[in-house]
C-alpha cells in the first residue's frame, strides 16, 4: 500500500518589477516552510515540498505542477504565499515577480487555477493560506470546487482556505515579517492556545483563533473549511501531551457522582498547569490544588488521583526548566496539599508513592551536586556571584540542603536512609561549609524552616559536628545585625535595600525592612540548647537586647498544609525582658499536638514548611529529642 505524502509549497516574494517591492514576505514563506517541514511540527515531506522567493509566474506554475505530479496519494496539501494580492477579472490573483497590474491573467497566479489543479491531484485535505492584500477576494474562485461533480462523493477534496484581510482590505506587514503569518506561527509554536485535547490542529480552527486575536488590526482576516473526510492534520498540536488528557480525566471523572470540581476551580487549575516555569510558586500550587481537592473531599479515591495526575502532569509539562529543585518543589507541594486527608487509606496510598519520588529526586540532586562541586566548587553560586548573592546566597544554601535532607528518610518506615545517602548528604553539608562559609549567614525569616530541617537530619544521623557548626555561623551573623532579618516577603529592591543598610550599621534606621518578632533567631537559640551548647549562646544573648522573637506551635500537624495555619499557641519573649537564658525558652512547649503515625506524616510536615517557608515543625524538634524539657 503506497504512504499518504504531506506537502508544501510556500511562497514568498518580495522583489517586483512592475509594482513597489516588500520587506517582509519571503521571511515568512521561509518561516512557514521551516516550521511545516520540521518532524515535530508538521511533518511535510521536505524532499518533495517546496520554498520558492520571489518567482515569477512560469516558476510558480512549474513548482506546483512538480509538487502535484509527485505520483504518491497527497494526504495533506499546503498552499502558502505571502505577496501582492488582488482582485481580478473572475479570480483572486498572487502577484508574482513579473506580475503587470494592467495583465492580470497573463503575468500573475490565478487562485482558480491553483484550485482545478489541486482537484485534480485528489489530495485528501487541501489548505491554502494567503497572507496579501484583498486576499479575501478570493472566495470569488469557490465556484472552481463548489460544484455537484467534484463533492458529496466518495473521494471528495477537503479545502480550508485562510486570508489574511477582506477584500477591501491591506495586510500589515514590517521587517519581521507578516502580521497575520506571525500570528498563525504563535498559534503553531504553542505561544497562542488553540486548544489541547487534541493531538492535531486543522488550520479553519487556527483562522478562527487568528481572527479573533487580528480583530480591530484594521484587517479582517477570513477562514473558509469545507472538509468531508473528518479532520485534517494541518500541524501538530504543540500543548497537547498524554499528560493532558491524563489531567483531564481526572478533573471529569468521579466514583461518586454527585461529587464533581467547580468550574473555578478546574480553571484554576488549568491556568496554574499552563504558566510559565519561571513564574512557578510553591503557595500558589499548593493553595490552588488544595481548593480543588477541599471540593471534593468526600471521595477520598478522588482525592488521591486528581493529586497524583495534577502532579504527574505539571511535573511533565515543566520537564525542560533549568530550575533543579523544581521536581521537588512540585512532589512537595503536592504531598503538602494532601497533608489534611494523609492518615486515609486511599490518600495514604498515593503519598507513599509520591514521597518515594521526591525522595528519588533528593537522591538523585545529591549525586548530582557532588559531581558539579568536584569540576566547579562555585557551582551554587549563580553566574559570577556578585551583590545579589550577599543576600540571596545564604538563603539559597539553606533552603538547598534543607530540600536534600529529605533524601535520608524513607516514606514507608520509620527508618532512617541508609549509610550511603546518609554519607552522601554529609559531604555535600561538609564541601558546602568548607567553600561558601560566607553562605551560611543568617539573612531572612525564610531561613527557619530550612534551618530546622537540616539541624533534625543531620542529628538523627549522628553528624552533629555539621550542625553545631551551621549554628555557630548563624549565631555569629545573627549577632552581627542583632538578629535583624528580613522580612519573608521583601523584593529584589528591599533585599538591595537591606544589604546595604546591615553592611552600613544602618538597619536600626530601616526597621521597614526586617521582621519584628524574628522566629529564625527563636531556631536558632532553641537547637542551640537542644545541640547543648546553650552555654555558649547564653553569653551572647545580650547582643540582642530589647529584640523580640517568637515561636507559633499549631494545634495540629494536620493544619501546616494550610495557606494559614487556624489554631496555635503562640509565644513573643522580649530579650533582657522574660528571656535572660536559652532555658526560658522551655516554658512555651507546655502545649504538645498529637503524635505522628507514620514517617510518611513527618516527610508531609517537612515539606509543607519547606514549601511555604513561614512555618517551624516544632513538635518535630522536640519530638527528636524527648529529653528536652517540655
Amino acid at each position: 500500500m503506497e504512504q499518504a505524502m504531506r506537502l508544501l509549497l510556500a511562497i514568498g516574494c518580495d522583489k517586483y518589477d512592475y509594482t513597489s517591492p516588500l520587506i517582509g514576505a519571503e521571511l515568512d514563506a521561509t518561516r512557514i516552510f521551516e516550521r511545516l517541514t520540521s518532524p515535530a511540527i508538521g511533518a511535510y515531506n521536505v524532499e518533495h515540498s517546496r520554498l520558492v522567493l520571489s518567482p515569477n509566474s512560469d516558476e510558480i506554475r512549474y513548482a506546483l505542477r512538480d509538487l502535484l505530479l509527485v505520483g504518491e496519494p497527497i494526504e495533506e496539501l499546503t498552499i502558502y504565499f505571502a505577496g501582492h494580492g488582488c482582485i481580478g477579472p473572475a479570480s483572486f490573483y498572487m502577484a508574482s515577480r513579473d506580475t503587470r497590474l494592467d495583465a492580470l491573467s497573463m503575468t500573475a497566479f490565478s487562485l482558480s487555477d491553483a484550485l482545478r489543479a489541486v482537484v485534480e491531484s485528489r489530495a485528501i485535505h487541501t489548505n491554502i493560506i494567503i497572507d496579501a492584500c484583498e486576499s479575501g477576494g478570493l472566495i470569488e474562485d469557490l465556484n472552481v470546487i463548489l460544484k455537484g461533480s467534484l463533492i458529496g462523493e466518495a473521494g471528495s477534496p477537503g479545502i480550508t482556505l485562510f486570508a489574511a484581510s477582506a477584500s477591501n482590505e491591506d495586510a500589515a506587514e514590517s521587517p519581521a515579517g507578516g502580521l497575520a503569518t506571525s500570528t498563525l506561527i504563535d498559534c503553531i509554536d504553542g505561544k497562542i492556545a488553540v486548544r489541547d485535547d487534541i493531538p492535531t490542529l486543522e488550520l479553519v480552527e487556527i483562522g478562527r483563533i487568528v481572527g479573533n486575536i487580528l480583530a480591530g488590526a484594521q484587517q479582517t482576516p477570513i477562514v473558509w473549511g469545507l472538509n468531508l473526510h473528518g479532520a485534517s492534520r494541518f500541524c501538530a498540536n504543540p500543548l497537547y501531551s498524554q499528560h493532558d488528557t491524563d489531567l483531564r480525566l481526572a478533573l471529569t471523572t468521579s466514583t461518586t457522582s454527585s461529587l464533581s470540581i467547580s468550574g473555578e476551580a478546574a480553571t484554576s487549575l488549568w491556568r496554574l498547569y499552563y504558566s510559565n516555569p519561571e513564574e512557578w510558586r510553591s503557595a500558589d500550587y499548593i493553595g490552588t490544588l488544595r481548593a480543588a481537592l477541599c471540593s471534593i473531599e468526600a471521595d477520598q479515591e478522588r482525592v488521591g488521583d486528581l493529586a497524583y495526575r495534577f502532579c504527574m502532569s505539571t511535573l511533565a509539562r515543566f520537564a525542560s526548566s533549568d530550575d533543579a529543585l523544581l521536581p521537588i518543589r512540585i512532589y512537595a507541594g503536592t504531598l503538602c496539599a494532601l497533608l489534611k486527608w494523609m492518615s486515609q487509606q486511599s490518600v495514604e496510598a498515593v503519598s507513599s508513592r509520591l514521597a518515594g519520588l521526591l525522595i528519588e529526586s533528593c537522591r538523585s540532586i545529591c549525586s548530582q551536586l557532588l559531581v558539579d562541586l568536584e569540576s566547579d566548587e562555585y557551582a551554587l553560586l549563580h553566574g559570577s556571584g556578585g551583590l545579589p548573592d550577599l543576600f540571596y546566597l545564604p538563603i539559597r544554601t539553606l533552603e538547598t540542603l534543607g530540600w536534600l535532607s529529605l533524601s535520608l528518610y524513607e516514606s514507608e518506615s520509620q527508618e532512617l536512609a541508609d549509610s550511603a545517602s546518609s554519607s552522601q548528604y554529609i559531604s555535600i553539608c561538609r564541601r558546602l561549609l568548607d567553600t561558601y562559609p560566607g553562605g551560611f549567614s543568617a539573612v531572612s525569616e525564610a531561613q527557619a524552616p530550612s534551618l530546622a530541617a537540616i539541624v533534625l537530619a543531620t542529628e538523627a544521623v549522628g553528624a552533629r559536628d555539621i550542625s553545631e557548626e551551621i549554628l555557630g555561623y548563624l549565631m555569629r551573623s545573627s549577632i552581627d545585625c542583632r538578629a535583624m532579618f528580613a522580612d519573608t516577603a521583601i523584593d529584589g529592591k528591599g533585599a538591595f535595600r537591606y544589604i546595604y543598610a546591615r553592611a552600613s550599621d544602618q538597619l536600626d534606621e530601616s526597621l521597614e525592612l526586617s521582621s519584628n518578632p524574628t522566629e529564625l533567631l527563636t531556631v536558632i537559640l532553641r537547637l542551640g540548647q537542644i545541640l547543648e551548647i546553650d552555654h555558649i549562646f547564653d553569653q551572647e544573648l545580650w547582643s540582642f537586647d530589647d529584640r523580640s522573637c517568637l515561636a507559633f506551635v499549631a494545634d495540629s500537624l494536620y493544619e501546616f498544609g494550610d495557606r494559614t495555619i487556624p489554631s496555635g499557641n503562640n509565644k513573643i519573649w522580649k530579650i533582657g525582658e522574660n528571656l535572660f537564658r536559652l532555658s526560658d525558652l522551655g516554658g512555651t512547649w507546655t502545649h504538645r499536638s498529637q503524635r505522628l503515625k507514620s514517617s510518611l506524616e513527618r516527610i508531609g510536615i517537612l515539606c509543607s514548611c519547606l514549601a511555604l517557608q513561614d512555618r517551624v515543625p516544632w513538635q518535630l524538634i522536640d519530638d527528636l529529642w524527648p529529653s528536652i524539657e517540655t
